[in-house]
């Protein structure tokens, strides 16, 4: 019965582990794109990324310049309400105001 108990014990923690494991790479999955998200909200900005040279030039700037930095920083500090918010924003404004909510 002992060893019984030691296996269930090991099988909880194992799924346990996963599930968070999983939680979290859902997270960084979901800043990714958040990241992406707020490059082309601010490329679209930008009256000279009108031509798409200019524009991927700016976007990979950008996206090397916020880096997994950023996204890592997210994972830790940004909730799902406000990445869905965020995500679903047309522009930077509205994108900043929805991670603004709590302050």
């Amino acid at each position: 019965m002992r060893s019984l108990s030691s296996y269930l014990r090991v099988a909880i923690l194992i799924t346990a582990t996963s599930c968070a494991r999983d939680v979290e790479e859902t997270q960084r999955h979901k800043c990714t794109r958040f990241r992406d998200h707020l490059v082309d909200l601010r490329v679209a900005d930008l009256p000279a990324a009108r031509q798409d040279s200019v524009a991927a030039a700016h976007r990979e700037a950008m996206t090397q310049a916020l880096g997994d930095g950023f996204v890592a920083t997210c994972v830790q500090n940004i909730g799902n309400a406000d990445l869905d918010c965020a995500l679903a924003a047309r522009d930077v404004v509205t994108a900043s105001s929805c991670l603004e909510r709590k302050r």
